[in-house]
């Protein structure tokens, strides 16, 4: 039986890693960043991750995805390259797809 994951899931899963990994479970500043365009929320989301280890914050996306479904969690570390397929091409830094095109090339 194949489980019946919904977008809203996923959405709390990774709204609840925001406000805990990105802001540190400030509340209030969770509530302004939400008021933003996307363009702004995007921004200040990268400069607020920018000293985090970004593979901690989807440990923590995946472990409430988890929880929220009552179902095994999804994707470990050693498989996030996986995600990229999911990404515009121009939202991937070039250096990742040099590193990505490399590990393939080496399967």
């Amino acid at each position: 039986m194949k489980a019946n994951y919904n977008s809203s899931s996923i959405k709390e899963a990774i709204n609840k890693a925001i406000l805990v990994d990105i802001f540190n479970n400030d509340k209030q500043a969770y509530t302004a960043y939400l008021k933003l365009d996307a363009a702004l929320q995007r921004q200040t989301f990268i400069n607020n991750a920018n000293h985090k280890k970004l593979s901690a914050f989807l440990d923590h996306v995946w472990e409430n995805f988890a929880r929220l479904t009552n179902e095994p969690r999804l994707l470990n570390k050693g498989q996030y390259y996986q995600l990229i397929q999911y990404l515009p091409k121009d939202m991937v830094d070039a250096e990742v797809s040099e590193k990505l095109d490399l590990f393939e090339s080496i399967q």
